[in-house]
């Protein structure tokens, strides 16, 4: 598969997206979740009501979602995935206690995603990673998604590398996170 390198500016990375997709046949989704996938660090917060999903399940629902990033060149370890089980008492859903809910809070570290079709296009891709463990189980959820900023970004201490640079692609091989020199996401405009 061909691997398109990240740029620093936005307009710069859609122009050579639009030359990238009119010479190639992948789809449009593909290449939107991979305009997402160049500039984020995924939280997955997923709170469930105590019991809900096995330790089975929980592994099987965390590998499904870093599967929708890792193919597309983020490093595994960026994809982070907490389940909070609260306890049955604590979980109120309308002001009632509720143990068929699951609320999916997910955070990106981003410069944005390019456009409403490329937002749109990015919950539906979650969504049927979720079917399985969500709507086949009779429970009823909730996703939200929530930007943060890439300029207060910091793993071990370090703004980290860009993915295209040396030390992007090092912490991809290695796929952990080691000390660096070079251009970094505090480095974007």
């Amino acid at each position: 598969m061909c691997r398109l390198a990240l740029t620093i500016r936005t307009g710069v990375l859609i122009k050579s997206l639009n030359r990238y997709l009119a010479s190639n046949s992948y789809s449009v989704l593909h290449t939107q979740l991979r305009i997402l996938t160049l500039t984020i660090m995924p939280l997955h917060r997923i709170y469930t009501a105590s019991g809900v999903y096995s330790a089975a399940e929980k592994q099987a629902l965390a590998t499904a979602i870093t599967e929708i990033y890792a193919p597309f060149g983020l490093p595994a370890f960026y994809i982070n995935v907490f389940f909070i089980d609260l306890p049955k008492d604590s979980y109120y859903i309308g002001g009632k206690p509720d143990d068929c809910f699951v609320r999916f809070n997910v955070q990106h570290i981003e410069r944005g995603f390019p456009n409403k079709q490329a937002k749109l296009q990015y919950l539906e891709k979650y969504e049927q990673v979720l079917k399985p463990f969500t709507a086949d189980k009779g429970l009823n959820w909730e996703v939200n998604i929530d930007p943060a900023d890439s300029l207060v970004w910091h793993i071990n201490g370090v703004s980290p590398p860009l993915l295209d640079s040396e030390a992007g692609k090092l912490w991809v091989k290695l796929n952990k996170a080691v000390p660096f020199e070079g251009p970094s996401f505090k480095d974007l405009d």
